[in-house]
């Protein structure tokens, strides 16, 4: 047989174990998002709340400390 045939025919079998790894791969996926609870909309509006809360409440705490350290800085340098 020709190099150039047995390198495509060891090529095109090399690729099975790969897609029935990938199929079964998928169909494990698709199991597990049998066993996924999912939030009720009540509940993911209260998180969704909590997250926005905490992060204004730390973009408000950051910029408060930057306005106490850059003021103490500017008098600290003479500005």
């Amino acid at each position: 047989m020709l190099p150039i045939l047995k390198a495509r025919r060891a090529f095109l079998f090399a690729k099975q174990p790969f897609m029935y790894a990938l199929i079964a791969y998928l169909k494990h996926v698709r199991e597990e998002f049998a066993h996924i609870v999912w939030p009720t909309n009540r509940t993911a509006l209260a998180h969704t709340l909590v997250v926005i809360f905490i992060a204004v409440v730390m973009a408000v705490l950051i910029g408060l400390l930057d306005y106490l350290f850059g003021s103490v800085v500017s008098r600290i340098a003479g500005g």
